[in-house]
């Protein structure tokens, strides 16, 4: 038997197969892009959610402790040192998690709530508010 019979004879089978198999080897290129792209999408999405996250826990954390600070002020005219501790602390959380708009805006008030605790309330607002517009929570 001749081999240039043999392939004259299997022809077709052998065009079949070698599409079929070109056919797989496409599909499962296609495959796994589409996956890829689709988990890349999901994993900023899930970036996205978690610098949010984070955000909210950290600003709600600052705007508490200075509630506190400005009540202690208020009515004692003196703020723990536990307090200043925990504000000092978030600083650093604020300044990973927080936007550059929130931390200036931070820093500004941060010396109020202690020089001036008649304003500090009216100023605590308007940074509640900020935080409010930059994390989109509408009421």
């Amino acid at each position: 038997m001749d081999w240039s019979v043999f392939i004259k004879e299997n022809l077709d089978i052998f065009l079949g197969g070698f599409f079929s198999l070109v056919g797989v080897i496409v599909g499962a290129i296609l495959t796994s892009g589409f996956t890829f792209f689709i988990e890349y999408l999901r994993a900023k999405r899930e970036e996205k959610l978690h610098l949010k996250r984070k955000r909210e826990e950290t600003y709600t954390k600052i705007l508490q402790i200075c509630a506190n600070i400005v009540i202690r002020v208020k009515c004692d005219n003196i703020c723990s040192p536990e307090e200043l501790d925990n504000l000092n602390n978030l600083n650093m959380s604020l300044q990973i998690y927080g936007s550059k708009n929130i931390c200036n805006k931070f820093y500004e008030i941060q010396q109020s709530l202690l020089d001036e605790p008649d304003k500090a309330q009216a100023r605590l607002e308007i940074f509640k508010d900020y935080i409010r517009k930059e994390l989109s929570i509408k009421d």
